[in-house]
């Protein structure tokens, strides 16, 4: 099976793709940085690597970063914008979840 970010990359995800929950537990599964399971709560990954970097040879930029989000009910205002350095609400209608 090749690498995952080689999958991501022929996928066609671009900076701001989102997986869905299926492909989340993989990509976790494979990570470089393991985080502690999270059962079966509402995260999802978000594709943040330049579409550039997605695009270059796998020899070249052989990963593809990842942030883990949490889904909440409601964005709050506090944390739009950069208004937070820690915290980061968007909306998330509108942007387009992954396909397997």
């Amino acid at each position: 099976m090749p690498p995952v970010s080689d999958l991501i990359r022929t996928a066609g995800w671009r900076q701001g793709s989102i997986a869905n929950r299926a492909d989340t537990k993989v990509l976790l599964a494979a990570s470089v940085d393991k985080v502690p399971d999270r059962g079966e709560a509402p995260f999802r990954l978000v594709v943040v690597s330049q579409d550039c970097d997605l695009v270059r040879e796998p020899g070249i930029e052989p990963f593809v970063e990842l942030i883990l989000c949490k889904e909440v009910p409601n964005a709050e205002p506090l944390y739009q914008n950069g208004r937070n350095p820690r915290l980061l609400h968007i909306q998330w209608g509108g942007l387009q979840e992954s396909a397997s």
